[in-house]
């Protein structure tokens, strides 16, 4: 049954998982910062540990918040994500900003990991489902 709340739920799912993945990415790096020199060697430090807190949590607020479909949806939000970092990083590359450039890689290599996975435990359950 279509409700209100799942339709709103399913507007918010980009925005919010995009908004909650800047706001843990920035206080990853707020809270490694306050551990490193500013110096190049921190600075990619900071960007990966950052990279990988984003990934994480666009994957789990996509899940948290969709009222159905979830992994299907953390999919979608995963490509969408890694589609925009591959732009970031071509703009990065124009602009010779190496540790955005690095930042989004990490974010597609964790992004991709997390998706290899849902991959490999959907195909796991379905199998067991069929047996």
């Amino acid at each position: 049954m279509v409700t209100f709340l799942n339709i709103l739920r399913w507007i918010f799912v980009v925005p919010v998982s995009i908004l909650v993945a800047t706001i843990a990415s920035g206080i990853a790096a707020i809270a490694m910062s306050l551990w490193h020199e500013p110096n190049f060697v921190g600075d990619i430090f900071v960007v990966t540990f950052g990279g990988v807190i984003a990934g994480l949590s666009i994957i789990y607020v996509t899940v948290k918040i969709a009222p159905s479909y979830k992994w299907i949806a953390a999919i979608v939000m995963g490509v969408i994500y890694i589609v925009v970092m591959i732009f970031n990083i071509y703009f990065a590359w124009i602009q010779k900003n190496y540790v955005d450039m690095w930042g989004s890689i990490v974010i597609i290599i964790t992004l991709s990991a997390i998706l290899y996975n849902i991959k490999s435990n959907t195909e796991a359950m379905v199998n067991v489902r069929i047996i």
